[in-house]
């Protein structure tokens, strides 16, 4: 797909994120209700809510102890369970709207524009380069900072990229899915389509051709020569052969290309895919992914 099209300058793709990053208030407007915001947020607080729980638990202990050595009678009912103690004692009345939004949208976007997929325009046969699969994410985040008014700090990016962190963690359970909804009805709507490629399954074919090499940022010649940005470092043949120090030392030599493809088209499709086929009534290019295109 790539090697039939140019691609868009960096401010080009900039606005784009910029522009869709600015819709987060219609997104918000849209939703029925906050349930899945606070989810999001929630979910974002989990650990922080995990420690004041161990904390209130240590606390009734000691206080039990203290109790029982002095004579007094101890203090009566069973501790709450972690859910009980949320919702009583850390669960505020108000939410941070702005941050769980944020952190969610740019979770979504992180998935659906990774370099191995590709978002074009239809019309002008052009598509977006948002940065490798590892960065991307941080580019969004930046494009963020730059250009909306929160986070405006760099305290703030930080508190941002920590809940993205959590988030990817658990991000089925957050159900990033109406996020990805969102994203693809915008795209639709400007003339944009999205070509699918897992970058799991391309990943485990590189590992089992022994072609270990780095991530590179994009050049002029990427798009004609590796449109995924990827260069070779130099294999030696003997580092192919089964038993390879380099197999041994990243445990790698039990990976195979043809297992990983199996599993991987045997679960479900991933909510970047379903959310696709909602706004387009169709299966984006590429998916299912066959064997031969990796």
């Amino acid at each position: 797909m790539r090697g039939q099209l140019s691609v868009y300058p960096d401010e080009e793709t900039d606005r784009l994120i910029v522009s869709l990053l600015w819709c987060i208030p219609q997104f918000i407007a849209e939703m029925k209700d906050t349930s899945l915001l606070r989810k999001v947020y929630f979910t974002m607080r989990i650990h922080e809510h995990h420690l004041g729980y161990v904390w209130y638990r240590f606390q009734r202990y000691f206080s039990y102890r203290a109790s029982a050595a002095s004579g007094l009678p101890p203090h009566d009912g069973t501790p709450y369970s972690k859910s009980e103690y949320i919702r009583v004692y850390q669960q505020p009345s108000q939410f941070d709207l702005d941050r769980a939004s944020l952190a969610g949208m740019i979770c979504a976007m992180s998935e659906i524009f990774a370099s191995v997929c590709t978002v074009y325009h239809i019309n002008t046969r052009r598509y977006h380069y948002f940065g490798e699969p590892h960065t991307v994410s941080k580019r969004l985040l930046q494009v963020a900072q730059d250009n909306l008014p929160f986070p405006g700090t760099d305290a703030e990016s930080d508190a941002v990229h920590e809940d993205m962190d959590t988030l990817f963690e658990d991000w089925e359970s957050v159900l990033l899915r109406p996020f990805m909804v969102f994203i693809f009805r915008y795209l639709r709507d400007e003339g944009y389509n999205w070509q699918y490629r897992s970058d799991y399954l391309a990943a485990s074919k590189r590992i089992e051709s022994g072609a270990f090499g780095h991530r590179s940022g994009r050049s002029e010649d990427d798009e004609q020569e590796e449109p995924d940005g990827y260069e070779l470092q130099p294999v030696e043949p003997e580092d192919l052969a089964p038993g390879a120090d380099q197999y041994k030392q990243h445990g790698l030599s039990d990976i195979s290309f043809e297992s990983s493809y199996i599993e991987f088209v045997q679960e479900d499709p991933e909510p970047s895919v379903s959310a696709y086929i909602e706004v387009y009534g169709v299966e984006p290019d590429g998916y299912p992914p066959r064997m031969d295109e990796y």
